[in-house]
């Protein structure tokens, strides 16, 4: 309901021109475009100069929402375009590598990895995006990360590892691999 709300608000903006200058207008859209998977706005966007690091209400990025919805074109559009692929401005500290770890998105974890995403970047209480991959049980994509060389052992300010949360969660081969690449607890 409350995006259905943005995206009235922001269609009577658009059409009406209540304060808003263009370049705010297209920023906005490319929020939508961007969580949407539209890969063809997200383009025409792009061209015309919109925003790449605009945030929404809860201070996401394009990137990060493309990442988060699993929308792997748009996310090597955004990169292509210049954005900073380790923005963690919002409210969680999330960063485009953690939203898409969380999620299980193996390809889109890649892609940021090798356009040079930080793999032990540290969202609020210092979680990373292995830790989130453990939680949730996305071994592929603990794969990638630890070949990448995220660390086994880091820790959050709760004391919970990766390992840790992979086993509080059941996530038994996730948790297997994790102690052979060096977990200690």
């Amino acid at each position: 309901m409350k995006r259905k709300r943005w995206l009235i608000g922001l269609m009577t903006a658009v059409i009406l021109g209540v304060g808003c200058q263009q370049q705010s207008v297209d920023s906005s859209a490319l929020l939508w475009a961007a969580a949407e998977g539209n890969l063809a706005q997200v383009e025409q966007l792009i061209k015309k100069g919109a925003n790449l690091n605009v945030k929404d209400n809860t201070q996401k990025t394009p990137l990060i929402l493309a990442s988060q919805n699993g929308h792997l074109e748009v996310v090597k559009a955004l990169i292509a375009a210049g954005v900073n692929v380790n923005d963690a401005g919002n409210k969680m500290g999330l960063t485009p590598l953690m939203a898409s770890s969380a999620k299980g998105y193996v390809k889109i974890v890649k892609v940021l990895l090798e356009a040079g995403a930080n793999v032990d970047a540290k969202g609020k209480a210092d979680v990373t995006a292995l830790m989130l991959a453990s939680q949730t049980g996305q071994l592929d994509v603990v794969r990638a990360l630890l070949a990448s060389g995220a660390n086994v052992n880091l820790v959050t300010t709760d004391g919970v590892t990766a390992l840790m949360a992979a086993n509080r969660t059941g996530h038994k081969q996730v948790a297997q691999l994790l102690r052979q690449s060096g977990a200690k607890k």
